[in-house]
């Protein structure tokens, strides 16, 4: 007996109100009250505790996503770790699929799995294997790729123009901005 008891609880925030240990919130993006749940789970980090959240996404609009952009840039305390589906493989997750199911691994069958799952999820497989939030504001390029792409290396340039600039012809403005 290691000491340690597995609790596991309804997603009502009021449940993890007053405990210890670590946290695993799984499906984030899905829970309905996620903003309170990780507010209840945080203060186990007073504690010495731990809060672990995992989840795919729910498209590129909702709490979970906030949270990653919010801890990307600085404003939230935590770490990301981004697992696709291809890298999942490649660490050996199909490896592990057939000492469970008792086949024989090759390098062929590997990759007929990876394509079966991949047609298995269709036009979702974007979000729910390669960890690209589905568009939901109706952007074309959504901020969560927008942010994943973003180096806080990258100058940011800004243009001060005069009143009625955008009057100008295309010419002028084109000269103006070669500077």
């Amino acid at each position: 007996d290691s000491g340690f008891r597995i609790v596991a609880l309804s997603s009502r925030p009021s449940n993890l109100r007053g405990r210890q240990g670590i946290i695993v919130i799984d499906e984030a993006a899905f829970h309905e009250q996620l903003d309170e749940l990780l507010k209840a789970a945080l203060a186990m980090l007073i504690w010495g505790g731990k809060v672990r959240v995992i989840s795919t996404h729910d498209g590129d609009d909702n709490p979970f996503n906030t949270l990653i952009g919010d801890i990307r840039a600085g404003r939230q305390g935590g770490s990301i770790h981004r697992i696709t589906f291809r890298e999942a493989v490649s660490e050996g997750l199909f490896r592990r699929v057939c000492l469970r199911t008792g086949k024989e691994w090759s390098e062929a069958s590997e990759q007929a799995w990876m394509a079966s799952v991949y047609k298995f999820y269709g036009a979702g497989a974007s979000e729910e294997l390669d960890c690209i939030p589905a568009n939901g504001g109706g952007a074309w390029l959504s901020r969560a790729l927008i942010e994943s792409r973003m180096s806080a290396d990258t100058p940011v340039l800004r243009l001060t123009c005069k009143e009625g600039y955008e009057l100008l012809s295309d010419e002028v403005r084109f000269r103006e901005t070669q500077d």
